[in-house]
């Protein structure tokens, strides 16, 4: 957390480009936002993008300077890889190895790299600098302690996406990530006059007429295991047909697994493509990120919160299941 030599890396460059891991969420795009906010006041100079594998998600555009927000395809139709805009790229709330395949050939060939992220990560990536604290419960908390720790004034729109990402983060201040520290830093970005209450409903509340659709499917075909503590449900490409629906509206759709009596560990898997497979963990005393990264070397997150991609037709969903509850069995509860 040398926020000193983050902000000397950001001075030396002439180009600075975020980017986050694909599949973005609420704490990604908050980064995102609040840093485009903060190198725009900083370095008024310098050119500023954001750079993601896929369009920032309807539910987030609400947000100031999502409007900035471009897909790396975006870049290729506009020549952009033979252009002199490579310089600093900086990936925030995750591995610069989960980017996507198109913004991974954009990352490579960056002067320099750096992230700034709060997950506890096993894998090492080429870095030039980095802000890591996996004690933060959000990536947005290690941006609010640059901002302190280089006095940097809390607009009502910088406070406002630092928040979204702590709210995202910790549920609502409901998961246990949640603690003196983290309610402290949402009453002080309260003070800046946001409407806190229209940000929690965008970002986690208001459900898209596909999202209801989704959580149908889910609920007329979910699996109880193991008296219960193991609730897990598939979502097949058929069925985000028959919904109309974008992968992005999966939100707080696992929360129908997990927040049901006697479960411990909930997981949702998602068909994006045919026989490839987005799995998503939630737990209560059972250390996700391991189980995840014991199905996919990249796959990982929070101990209680993690996810994992699984290559395969149902058979080897089915497997993925089975050596769950096979880990749950043995399981050292946390």
């Amino acid at each position: 957390m040398d926020h000193a030599n983050f902000l000397e890396q950001c001075k030396k460059a002439s180009s600075l480009v975020l980017t986050a891991p694909a599949g973005a969420d609420g704490d990604s795009v908050g980064t995102q936002c609040a840093f485009y906010e903060i190198f725009k006041s900083l370095f008024p100079e310098k050119e500023i993008l954001i750079v993601n594998e896929d369009p920032c998600p309807h539910r987030y555009q609400f947000l100031p300077f999502t409007e900035y927000f471009k897909t790396s395809e975006d870049l290729s139709k506009e020549g952009w890889a033979q252009k002199e805009h490579n310089d600093l790229w900086i990936c925030v709330d995750g591995g610069p190895n989960r980017l996507g395949d198109k913004t991974t050939v954009f990352w490579k060939n960056a002067k320099a790299r750096g992230q700034v992220d709060h997950h506890k990560v096993s894998q090492s990536f080429e870095l030039d600098f980095k802000l890591n604290n996996p004690d933060a419960a959000s990536t947005t908390e290690i941006v609010y302690e640059f901002c302190q720790h280089h006095r940097i004034a809390l607009t009502s729109t910088l406070a406002q996406s630092l928040y979204v990402g702590l709210i995202y983060d910790t549920g609502l201040f409901k998961h246990s990530n949640t603690n003196p520290k983290v309610m402290r830093i949402g009453a002080h970005l309260l003070e800046s006059g946001f409407n806190h209450t229209r940000a929690a409903e965008k970002v986690l509340m208001i459900r898209t007429e596909s999202n209801i659709k989704l959580a149908q499917k889910i609920l007329s075909h979910m699996h109880f295991e193991q008296e219960g503590r193991y609730v897990w449900a598939t979502l097949t490409q058929k069925d985000f047909q028959d919904a109309g629906a974008k992968l992005e509206d999966r939100e707080g759709l696992i929360d129908l697994l997990f927040l049901t009596e006697n479960c411990e560990v909930a997981s949702l898997s998602s068909e994006v493509e045919k026989d490839k497979w987005k799995v998503s963990f939630r737990a209560r005393r059972l250390d996700v990120a391991s189980v995840a990264k014991s199905l996919d070397k990249d796959g990982g997150g929070h101990r209680l919160a993690a996810g994992c991609s699984i290559s395969g037709n149902e058979a080897a969903l089915s497997a993925a299941h089975s050596a769950v509850k096979a880990l749950i069995e043995k399981a050292e509860w946390i």
